[in-house]
């Protein structure tokens, strides 16, 4: 990355997953281009995806859609967390709850696309596109 975009809470997530006591220790990346806000670029995290798939740190990928079981239950884990941090919900999980509930009454491909298109309207100038380099 260039900048950094989040990095208390990656430290935060890094650290917490360390001192739990298991077996096996997983970390995620949710809500892929919800950090665009902070300045990181879309390309630089598939670079990352890639090297960590060349050294074989790559698990796989997973979509959380509305209806879900797995969707409902990180909802909850969501609302246990910031309720006992009212204040410091992350912007992150929040993104990927409120993308959720945009998407929730979508029926097609059409209904996705306005969603977006109207989101993106909404958030003023955007930064120009930036070729991924392949």
């Amino acid at each position: 990355e260039e900048d950094l975009a989040t990095p208390s809470e990656d430290i935060a997530s890094v650290a917490a997953v360390s001192a739990l006591d298991l077996p096996v220790k997983v970390l995620a990346c949710i809500g892929f281009g919800i950090d665009w806000y902070h300045g990181l670029s879309h390309a630089r995290v598939l670079e990352a995806t890639a090297e960590l798939a060349a050294a074989g740190g790559f698990l796989g990928v997973f979509s959380l859609l509305s209806g879900m079981p797995e969707a409902e239950l990180f909802r909850q884990a969501c609302a246990w967390v910031f309720d006992r941090m009212p204040g410091d919900e992350s912007a992150v999980a929040s993104s990927v709850i409120s993308a959720l509930d945009a998407l929730r009454c979508t029926r097609g491909i059409l209904d996705v696309t306005k969603v977006i298109l109207d989101y993106r309207q909404g958030l003023g100038k955007l930064r120009p596109r930036i070729p991924i380099p392949i």
